[in-house]
């Protein structure tokens, strides 16, 4: 039993402390290249769906949903929320289909509401989808009559 205790303080005496140098080397992190964070959602060719939009996941107060970035004002993204839901909760109005498949390839996809002006710290994620030339006129109708809202609102402060 006292050779074992012998010979691991024998190998911790002959291990020299390494330098800085060796250390950043050696470290599996310098070895790794960097992923991208950001996810690619498939085209959805049966539609024609070509347009890349960039997408991003909004957090809120029922966990998030994902949101088209159409463009940026201020601190502030202009987005317009996506779902797979017809109807949004108890609302008698319906949302706005879109012809591309944006979340999924099976479910259809809507247009939440009326685009938003929200705060770039609420958004996480990178995200790609692609949607068709008339689902991007609509996206970009919605985001410019935000733009002009959120402008008078400020406008009358």
């Amino acid at each position: 039993m006292p050779k074992k205790k012998e010979t691991k303080q024998q190998k911790k005496q002959a291990k020299k402390p390494a330098t800085t140098q060796e250390k950043q080397n050696t470290s599996p992190r310098a070895q790794k290249a960097k992923k991208s964070k950001s996810k690619v959602y498939p085209k959805d060719t049966e539609r024609g769906a070509n347009i890349k939009v960039k997408m991003k996941w909004h957090k809120d107060k029922q966990g998030g949903h994902h949101h088209i970035i159409g463009d940026s004002i201020d601190d502030k993204y202009v987005s317009v929320g996506l779902t797979s839901k017809s109807r949004p909760g108890k609302s008698k109005h319906k949302n706005t289909q879109l012809e591309a498949r944006i979340l999924d390839k099976e479910t259809t996809s809507y247009l939440r509401r009326e685009a938003q002006v929200i705060r770039k710290d609420l958004y996480t994620g990178n995200y790609v989808g692609y949607v068709t030339s008339n689902d991007k006129k609509q996206i970009d109708n919605q985001i410019e009559k935000a733009k002009e809202k959120y402008k008078n609102n400020k406008k009358k402060k």
